[in-house]
């Protein structure tokens, strides 16, 4: 064996070469195409990323809503609670007055009957001294 290159053996190489070099043309077109949708797909992402973000705003905001109407709510059913404590404690008061203003109905109405009798027994002895008494007036 030579150390000498023949021409059959260099046409060879060349070819090798030209395929190699084909290859990594290709080989370098789909990194190219590759990076290309890796970029698209890292803005993608981004988009996502700022997607979920303003969704959990809206969603926050949402929930912060509901929050405050449940304490609105709960404010509310405090007052009404108290409102029905304060009529409660009016209806008991007038509970306790019901039976104060029977006894000052029947004193009333026993000092107007005691009126009246007085009133219809001075009419009656009045008449009576008119009608037995009327000739020594």
């Amino acid at each position: 064996m030579t150390d000498q290159l023949t021409v059959s053996d260099a046409a060879l190489i060349l070819r090798g070469l030209e395929r190699l070099t084909t290859v990594l043309e290709t080989v370098q077109t789909n990194q190219e195409a590759m990076q290309s949708e890796i970029k698209g797909m890292r803005q993608d992402i981004q988009d996502l990323k700022i997607e979920v973000k303003v969704n959990q705003a809206k969603t926050d905001e949402r929930f912060n809503t509901v929050d405050q109407q449940f304490k609105s709510v709960d404010q509310q059913f405090i007052t009404v609670r108290t409102e029905i404590k304060a009529v409660n404690d009016k209806v008991d008061d007038l509970k306790a007055e019901v039976p104060d203003l029977g006894k000052q109905q029947q004193a009333t109405d026993n000092k107007l009957l005691g009126f009246v009798f007085t009133g219809f027994a001075t009419a009656l002895g009045l008449l009576a001294k008119v009608i037995f008494f009327a000739d020594k007036a």
